[in-house]
This record gives structure tokens, sequence and C-alpha cells, in this order.
């Protein structure tokens, strides 16, 4: 994929649905090789696989997972945690559901343990490589920040510290005078974001402009 192309991709988007479907790849495959090892047909126990898979996918949207407020570099130092937590979950909640509705394990303890332990395994590998990906798209991609006279420093640092993972990250002080210029720097970027302290009839105009240009906003 070219540079174009990359800098076109809505991440977040991206991001979102790669991380539901990897999950069920991820437990999917762990299935499927148990079930090899096993000599088993794929079919042979499928409600521990169904209300396994099932958890896990609920369980991620509760822990938000799939759709993170924190960048990609921050989730990737929580991916262990947060798979963690989604896995015991899941175990337990597919344990006593099967255990419920199927009255007894219809296969070896040991398989159980191997579903479990692959699923978790191909989960977190998938996790780490999504969001590597992710990192180094939003790396190939540019920022402008735009904001009015009176934002705190303080409050342009932790921005400047959230955008860390995107390539090149550019502030712009709009001036109440002369804003000429602005339009030539959305038209060089990817994304705009507009701070609030932009008074409304300024921040709208440029918000059109952005979304004219089919840039992020």
């Amino acid at each position: 994929m070219g540079a174009v192309g990359i800098r076109k991709i809505n991440v977040h988007r991206i991001g979102r649905w790669s991380g539901v479907l990897g999950d069920i790849l991820s437990v999917t495959a762990g299935y499927a090789l148990t079930a090899a090892f096993c000599g088993l047909t794929f079919m042979a126990d499928a409600t521990i696989y169904l209300i396994f898979l099932s958890s896990t996918l609920l369980f991620s949207e509760l822990l938000n997972s799939y759709d993170d407020g924190f960048s990609y570099l921050t989730q990737k130092q929580r991916l262990p945690i947060t798979v963690g937590i989604t896995f015991v979950l899941s175990v337990c909640t597919a344990s006593l559901i099967n255990l419920f509705v199927s009255a007894f394990m219809l296969l070896p303890v040991w398989c159980y343990i191997t579903f479990f332990v692959l699923s978790y395994t191909f989960l977190l590998c998938v996790r780490f490589a999504l969001l590597e990906a992710l990192i180094r798209i939003r790396r190939a991609q540019s920022l402008l920040i735009l904001y009015y006279p009176g934002c705190p420093d303080k409050f342009l640092n932790k921005l400047r510290k959230k955008a860390e993972e995107i390539g090149t990250v550019e502030f712009y002080m709009l001036s109440p005078d002369e804003e000429d210029g602005v339009e030539q720097r959305i038209d060089a970027c990817d994304r705009v974001l507009l701070l609030e302290n932009i008074p409304g009839d300024v921040r709208d105009k440029y918000k059109l402009y952005s979304l004219q240009k089919q840039k992020n906003i």
C-alpha cells in the first residue's frame, strides 16, 4: 500500500473491526487445533467453543477494548492485562455454562485446557500484531492541532504526549486578526483537531473546510 493509501485509512474504524475479527479467528483457530490434537471433529463439543467465543467478544466489548480511548502505544502496554481479564472471565463463564448445558464434560479435561491455552496465546499474539500494524499506519499520518490564544501550555503538552504515535504533529495558533495559511495547512495534513477555545464561527468554518477535503476531524 502506498503512502497516499495509508494516509487515507480511518485507523480507528479499522482497529475496532480488526480487533473483533482477530478475536473470532483466534478462538476458532484455538478450537480447531485442539480438535486436531484430540483426534476429534471440529464440532465434537461446539458448546464450549460457542460459549467461550461469545463470552470473549462480550467481555472485550464491556471492557471497551475494541474502542479504547487510549493511544495504541498505551493499549499495547496494557494488552496483557486487558486480554488476561477477558480470558479469565470468559473461561469461568464458558466452564459454568457448559456444565449446566451439557450436564457433563464431553471431552477429556486436558482437551479443554489445551483449547483455553491456545486461544489465549492466539488472542494475545493477534492483538499485539494488530496494534503494531495500527501504530505503523498512524506513524505514516500527520495531525494538525488548531487552537486560539489562551490555551494552557500544560494542556497542549498533554495533547502532544497523547499524539506521540502519530508521525507528524503540528500545533498552529489561530490569530483573531489573521488566518492566512490555515487552509493550506489543512490540505497538507491527514487529521485535524480543533480545540474548544476556538470561537464557534471560526471552528465551524474550518470544520466545514476539513470535511470538504475529506480529513479526519
